[in-house]
């Protein structure tokens, strides 16, 4: 039975394709980031600890869990393909004016100004560079505002814009050339900073820049490296974050001792061993102990949503929705792994599967995975309706939500759109040519009103 379920998770994504290479693939198309991740969790995850689920929680919950991401990956697959999204993403308005490509290197500037102030402001106000430094993963002052470590966001940003706008353009190619060197240094810096997501964003970014102004995908002798490279990258963060302060790099390791490492991460948990602490584990844990220990959640989660984005100081009894259902929920299945500032317990991501099935079972698994489908098919539309800088810069701001929505869903309102959805809207309005809500138009296209109309004196 394993092997028949491991068979049908992988088909899924496969006939999937088959079936859209048939009608024009896109390479930006958000969909693409999230079958990577679903065949991650629900597959490699899975074959790697099975006899450690198997000692854990029995047969029985593996093969429904199983069943359930079979489920899952079907229900993405009838939302995506469903006319009603397409509709959708074509009724929504689109901003008016045309592409001015030297405000968008203008506002590319801005954004990567903003957020190397906010850097500066940080490392300020935790002592000085060399105590910023002097540990792993960076010290920051706790005192410091969520918001302004937030604006940090706004360098991969800027980074991302400049190289959307410069990237087949002959009269930028010195402002390329910067662009590059500068994601190749803030590459170096994602390493360095254990930022595993990071790494993943830059790559997406230098990717989707460099072929999307074009419309036009990868090829797989380009593709494949690249994914290679970040695979690898993504392995040495999570082996050597901790071998990283004081500013320099603290190892022994060969260049092959480096690299065994580095794969060697994907084999084994974060947390000393334990196969609970996964994003597969939480989806197995969820159809342990849900509603037979911990009741369905029903959407409580979801009220963070409106309580996220209000400062504490406005709040100081300030509730939080989603830290209250997996506190319970981690004290139950026993898969937390630190306690958060709000004292809550927080552990792995909960996946597509894990938080719909402690939201409402397996009919929120179905309904949450269909909504996913027409949710990545509503971006693609939307954003396919654009040409040139608008079209490419809007398409790479979106395409992670593909990863977001496996890996977490529904927290894009409270993680995307704060970090890159805010400021790509207001990059895009302000780049192009007139403002779509203050429509100002010609005076002999619009009579003067009867007040402005000066009177003949008697």
């Amino acid at each position: 039975m394993f092997e028949l379920l491991i068979g049908l998770i992988i088909a899924v994504p496969l006939v999937f394709y088959a079936r859209e290479f048939h009608r024009g693939w896109r390479f930006l198309d958000p969909v693409n980031t999230f079958w990577p991740l679903y065949l991650l969790f629900g597959v490699f995850q899975a074959c790697v600890f099975r006899q450690d689920w198997l000692d854990v929680y029995g047969e029985s919950v593996l093969s429904w869990t199983l069943a359930l991401y079979v489920l899952a990956g079907l229900g993405v697959w009838f939302g995506y393909s469903r006319p009603l999204g397409r509709s959708l993403g074509r009724g929504l308005p689109l901003i008016s004016g045309s592409d001015n490509p030297f405000r968008y290197v203008a506002l590319g500037f801005a954004a990567l100004a903003c957020g190397l102030l906010a850097y500066d402001y940080v490392i300020g106000a935790s002592g000085g560079l060399q105590n910023y430094l002097a540990v792993s993963r960076m010290v920051v002052d706790k005192d410091i505002s969520n918001y302004i470590v937030g604006l940090e966001t706004l360098v991969p940003f800027g980074l991302m814009v400049l190289l959307c706008t410069t990237s087949s353009s002959p009269r930028f190619r010195v402002l390329r050339l910067f662009s590059v060197s500068a994601t190749g240094l803030f590459t170096l810096w994602c390493i360095y900073s254990g930022t595993r997501s990071g790494v993943i964003t830059v790559a997406c970014f230098v990717l989707g820049s460099a072929y999307g102004l074009r419309r036009s995908n990868p090829p797989l002798r380009v593709l494949l490296p690249s994914a290679a490279v970040v695979v690898v990258l993504v392995g040495f963060v999570s082996s050597y974050r901790g071998n990283m302060y004081g500013g320099e790099f603290h190892s022994n390791d060969s260049s092959g001792e480096s690299l065994n490492r580095s794969l060697s991460a994907y084999t084994k948990a974060d947390q000393g061993g334990a196969p609970l602490g996964s994003e597969f584990g939480m989806s197995l844990a969820a159809v342990r102990f849900v509603p037979e220990v911990v009741p369905y959640d029903q959407g409580h989660m979801l009220l963070e949503l409106f309580t996220a984005g209000i400062p504490r100081t406005w709040w100081p009894d300030k509730i939080y929705p989603a830290g209250e259902s997996w506190d319970r929920f981690h004290q139950a299945a026993g898969t937390a792994r630190c306690v958060n500032a709000a004292g809550y317990l927080t552990g792995p991501a909960p996946g597509l599967i894990g938080k719909y099935y402690y939201i409402a079972g397996p009919l929120g698994v179905v309904l949450g995975s269909i909504w996913t489908g027409l949710f990545l098919r509503i971006l693609k539309t939307y954003a396919d309706r654009y040409t040139g800088v608008t079209g490419v810069v809007l398409s790479v701001s979106v395409w992670l939500l593909g990863f977001s929505e496996m890996n977490n869903p529904l927290a894009w309102p409270i993680a995307w759109i704060p970090s890159i959805g805010v400021f790509a809207f207001l990059v895009i309005v302000i780049a192009r040519k007139g403002i779509p809500w203050l429509q100002i138009h010609r005076a002999s296209r619009r009579p003067a009103p009867a007040w402005a109309v000066p009177r003949a004196r008697p």
